[in-house]
């Protein structure tokens, strides 16, 4: 069964959408405030989907959203949030966000995405490393490393790095980097995939590795070591 977090300070909507996705066959833990999403930070559980509303009592959420991806590292993140601008929901995405979603809100789109993000994510065990050439990436602490020299990578570049090397050679298309990395959010613009790809570029050379990140004109993307 999958196991959901809500942190949602309005009483009526957190009960209206913990009995929704109760509904659709997941466990609800709900947080009302940010002690309580601290709480849950200091306990043992795990989660594969945090649902968290970006102003709680006036605190924001995003200034959590680093502790939250260490201390959940494989669970998908969906913020709600009445700050429904183009410019709120980027940075929310650059943060760390999986998804974004404005209020006001039909709860069967929460749902829907809430649905995709946990196919996209999954909760299955995965090796906590992967070899490209002289190279390992580490998906628990999302850093990337190549002999002694070692880098952090930000949340999105390392997204598409994992994409890219769990088939090291195979060509994946523009889209569907979009589509698993991004989300909803990017739309048609392939200038964030081709701006990302530049920037891991460059960080790989930094630190002397070997793998590269190979283009082909008009179809994607690849990976070799």
């Amino acid at each position: 069964m999958k196991r959901v977090l809500l942190l949602e300070d309005d009483q009526k909507l957190s009960e209206l959408l913990t009995k929704a996705v109760q509904a659709e066959g997941m466990a609800v833990t709900t947080a009302r405030s940010i002690a309580d999403l601290e709480a849950e930070l200091e306990a043992g559980g795990n989660f594969d989907a945090l649902i968290l509303d970006r102003l709680i009592h006036g605190a924001d959420t995003r200034a959590r959203l680093p502790d939250l991806k260490r201390r959940w590292p494989r669970a998908a993140v969906l913020i709600v949030s009445a700050i429904n601008t183009p410019l709120e929901r980027a940075e929310l995405i650059n943060a760390g966000a999986d998804d974004y979603l404005g209020k006001p809100f039909v709860t069967q789109e929460l749902l829907a995405r809430l649905r995709s993000l946990l196919r996209r994510g999954g909760t299955a065990v995965e090796s906590e490393y992967r070899e490209i050439g002289n190279s390992v990436l580490n998906v628990l602490s999302r850093t990337f490393s190549a002999g002694e020299n070692s880098i952090a990578l930000p949340a999105k570049e390392f997204l598409v790095l994992k994409l890219l090397a769990e088939e090291p050679g195979r060509v994946i298309a523009r889209n569907e980097l979009l589509d698993s990395v991004w989300g909803s959010y990017a739309g048609a613009d392939t200038n964030v995939v081709e701006a990302t790809i530049t920037n891991l570029r460059r960080r790989l050379s930094s630190i002397g590795s070997s793998a590269e990140i190979k283009n082909m004109r008009n179809s994607g993307y690849w990976l070799e070591g």
